[in-house]
């Protein structure tokens, strides 16, 4: 027998939970690879020192 349950605000549908899992794992993935996630993303590819600023900056809080 099958039933019924009426969602609540609470309850999400699967394919809500699928793309918000998607977009966690673009997250988790930019959070760890932050150079290719803005060559990917965004389209901008930056010089060497660009990208040693950045990597720098990206692990130490107020360095620039």
């Amino acid at each position: 027998m099958d039933y019924y349950i009426k969602s609540t605000e609470k309850m999400m549908s699967e394919r809500k939970r699928e793309g918000y899992l998607k977009l966690a794992q673009v997250v988790q993935w930019g959070l760890k690879h932050p150079v290719k996630f803005v060559d990917l993303f965004f389209g901008i590819e930056l010089l060497d020192y660009q990208k040693y600023v950045f990597m720098n900056s990206w692990t130490t809080p107020f360095c620039v």
